[in-house]
């Protein structure tokens, strides 16, 4: 979103400055208008103020979450339908119950810009991250179809069917985490609590504890010894990680390398494939040209390949390339879905196969994600049993090779 700084003469003829996110000039302009401001200088800038991770990730409150965004997108299309005026549907929905304080200020912030005249694509558009190019941009058709009611529920029924899927990969993974989870508490149990009660034992029997014991009594020593060097080299590691994890270079390699993996890659990209295309789909029906359609979308992907494959899509569809080529020559899309986007430019029904595209990739995700969940589970399953019961078998062994030493 461009940034505009401003200086302008309020209604009680001070001088006043400012910045503003807005799409244009024109936009700046008609805001400062909409709030009584006589614009003197409005001019571009690429300046962001400057803001550290830890305020970006942790203490902002400039985003939504999902849950957020699905919760005030589907009461502002129910209020909307209702043939409510928008800034009392707007109104209304701040004060709707559960909503977070960080959602009912934002929702706040849009509510104000209305009321200052300003339309309600402009408003959403001006809240950052919160509601992504490609929300403001089916509410900016909405608005020029007169359909605002409509495309609120399309965008409501979108960030559901997203929430869904994301939802019930979640679930599918919840097993396996909790397996893994178990194990690593076995683990902890057996060198916190067995461990320092069963190597006296060894010590006062004169015999060499199993190699196990061994290795597991080392660890526990070097940790309780040098447990300061071990919590600084953790926070370094952590701190390494959040650094690292906002680097462009470095998210660029992962999630290169997400998409390129022998089995989870293909599951990383059915889900972008199935984001690019219902997100595009929608757009698209809603009236939103093709190239602003492609800009929108790549806000809404996660993965840095997509992203810059989306921004290829635009240029290339710019000079005239058919969008089912330049898919094709950026070899992220699936055949099926480089066929069905061609089908659709032909037929004059993009947005239908795209959609259809969509629901296939989605129905594959979710059975790819619960045939490798099924056979993940039990294969967890007899790893840590294996694992926990190798560990307790091998102190329940050194216990009764101790007592065979003292009946001796």
């Amino acid at each position: 979103m461009p940034r505009y700084t401003y200086r302008a003469y309020d209604q009680s003829g001070a001088l006043i400055s400012g910045a503003l996110e807005v799409m244009s000039r024109d936009a700046a302009l008609q805001a400062l208008m909409s709030r009584g401001q006589i614009a003197v200088e409005v001019r571009e800038t690429n300046e962001v103020p400057a803001q550290v991770w830890w305020q970006r990730e942790i203490f902002a409150a400039t985003s939504l979450n999902d849950e957020e965004r699905l919760a005030v997108t589907r009461e502002l299309a129910t209020l909307i339908k209702a043939d409510l005026p928008l800034d009392e549907a707007l109104a209304i929905a701040v004060m709707m119950p559960g909503l977070s304080a960080r959602a009912r200020a934002i929702t706040g912030r849009v509510l104000d810009g209305v009321r200052e005249g300003q339309s309600l694509s402009l408003a959403l558009a001006g809240q950052g991250s919160a509601f992504p190019e490609f929300y403001w941009r089916l509410v900016r058709a909405g608005e020029a179809g007169g359909s605002l009611g409509d495309v609120m529920g399309d965008l409501s029924l979108l960030l559901e069917r997203s929430a869904e899927l994301k939802n019930r990969v979640m679930s599918a993974l919840l097993y396996p985490m909790l397996l893994v989870a178990a194990a690593i508490a076995a683990v902890l149990v057996i060198m916190l609590v067995l461990l320092p009660a069963v190597m006296p034992l060894f010590a006062e029997a004169g015999t060499d504890p199993p190699l196990v014991l061994q290795t597991m009594a080392l660890v526990h020593s070097a940790i309780t010894q040098h447990w300061q060097v071990f919590a600084i080299g953790l926070g370094g590691v952590v701190l390494a990680v959040a650094v690292l994890r906002n680097d462009a270079g470095v998210k660029a390699f992962r999630h290169n390398l997400a998409i390129r993996l022998p089995v989870f890659g293909r599951l990383a990209a059915m889900r972008e494939t199935g984001r690019f295309c219902r997100t595009m789909s929608a757009l698209l029906k809603n009236g939103v040209p093709l190239l602003d359609a492609l800009r929108g979308t790549a806000g809404v992907l996660t993965n840095v390949g997509y992203v810059k494959a989306a921004e290829l899509l635009a240029g290339e569809v710019a000079e005239g390339v058919p969008l089912s080529r330049a898919m094709q020559n950026t070899k992220l899309f699936s055949d099926l879905t480089v066929r069905l986007a061609s089908v659709g430019e032909r037929t004059g029904q993009i947005d239908t196969m795209l959609a259809r595209a969509a629901t296939i990739h989605e129905t594959m995700l979710e059975r790819e994600v619960d045939r490798k969940t099924r056979l993940i589970g039990p294969l967890l399953t007899l790893f840590v049993g294996l694992f926990t019961g190798g560990l307790i078998l091998s102190v329940m062994q050194a216990i009764l090779s101790i007592n065979d030493l003292a009946f001796k």
